[in-house]
């Protein structure tokens, strides 16, 4: 699968070679052998009682209130093509989870409860930065809440992600933050297989939040790792796109 942009490779720094060769490019989970993970569809407008059956992590205020997780920026989005209209979806705030739209719901691709499924809507590039290796910036101006890109790669268990001899590219999945080999939860592993989010770096000044996101897997424990802006990212930054330290 590929983004819907370009995404470039500069480096005005060193000798470095490209990192294209270093993983395979993928925008979904795959196994540790580069497999797609077929999606387990799962309706999101069940009734209340069987979102929280299937759901107990889920946010009871957003059943209760049905208050969207995202704005619409500029409100005439209707005649917009897809593209544009995307980049009007903001994120309110940060949640615990974002359930969106399932594949099963008959709501249209334009639904503004559809957005990160969607992919990546800005034009980044991955660079080479000084001190921090290989970064990410953006040729786009970036609003406050903008979807920015996703952490993908393989899904490993915690077990299986305890015995990898690397652990800079690993996201753990375990909500409780225990990493408990016994209790089985799922690692992304985007050291062989990524997208973009592998070259995301730390800061103690984030310019990004971290959102889980959910739409479809019905597996409670399964979600996907989303970066938003949480503040106005502008092109050629100074400083990279960036999260807070985990």
């Amino acid at each position: 699968e590929k983004e819907n942009v370009k995404i470039s490779v500069v480096n005005d720094v060193d000798d470095a070679p490209s990192p294209r060769s270093e993983f395979t490019y993928v925008t979904r989970y795959v196994d540790a052998a580069g497999n797609l993970l077929p999606p387990a569809l799962v309706d999101f407008h069940r009734s209340r009682s069987d979102q929280m059956q299937l759901f107990p992590l889920i946010d009871a205020g957003f059943l209760r209130k049905k208050v969207p997780p995202y704005d619409i920026v500029w409100p005439p989005t209707a005649l917009l093509p897809l593209a544009e209209r995307l980049k009007s979806i903001k994120l309110r705030q940060e949640l615990h989870m974002v359930h969106e739209c399932g594949p099963l719901c008959a709501s249209p691709a334009t639904s503004n409860n559809r957005n990160v499924q969607h992919g990546l809507r800005y034009s980044l590039q991955v660079f080479r930065t000084k001190q921090k290796g290989w970064g990410v910036r953006t040729l786009e101006t970036i609003p406050q809440g903008g979807f920015v890109c996703s952490y993908v790669g393989a899904l490993l268990t915690t077990a299986e992600a305890l015995q990898q001899t690397e652990d800079d590219y690993l996201f753990d999945l375990d909500e409780s933050g225990k990493c408990d080999p016994q209790d089985i939860h799922f690692v992304v592993n985007a050291r062989h297989y990524g997208s973009v989010g592998r070259f995301i770096n730390h800061s103690c000044e984030p310019n990004m939040l971290v959102q889980n996101v959910r739409w479809n897997h019905q597996d409670p424990r399964l979600y996907t790792i989303c970066f938003f802006a949480s503040k106005s990212i502008y092109p050629h930054d100074v400083r990279s796109l960036c999260i807070d330290p985990l």
